[in-house]
């Protein structure tokens, strides 16, 4: 009985050190999709406030994912689930939801207003709209 104990340890032991947390880094791009003179967004992820949100136009002719990195909010994206946020100048959230990235897929979901989000190459594209 103590060596099947022993043996289960072991095999247990070993399954448990083969999980390991997916620590992968990606480059984040973030913007708004809502042109607005009068409204201004703050970005929160995860609680933290980032910055102010730029507007990129997406819908131009000749408009590629090399304009939309170059205009962009650049945050750094650990794997996993996280929180995003737009709040206008008044503090109102205009836009949350949540998405998570693995190194499978992406995903996200949203609350109030909406988000577009594009992962390709080891980089993040998330489009926040009200």
């Amino acid at each position: 009985m103590r060596v099947k104990g022993v043996l289960c340890f072991f095999v247990l032991s070993s399954l448990f050190l083969q999980c390991k947390k997916d620590n992968t880094s990606y480059q984040g791009y973030f913007y708004s999709k809502n042109p607005s003179k009068d409204v201004q967004l703050s970005l929160y992820l995860d609680g933290q406030l980032q910055g102010q949100l730029p507007y990129v136009k997406v819908d131009s002719i000749g408009f590629t994912s090399d304009s939309i990195k170059a205009y962009s909010m650049k945050i750094n994206i650990v794997a996993g689930k996280h929180k995003v946020e737009a709040k206008d100048q008044l503090g109102v959230t205009r836009s949350s939801g949540s998405f998570k990235v693995t190194k499978n897929k992406t995903s996200s979901s949203g609350g109030t207003g909406g988000q577009e989000i594009v992962s390709e190459n080891g980089e993040l594209r998330l489009g926040i709209y009200y």
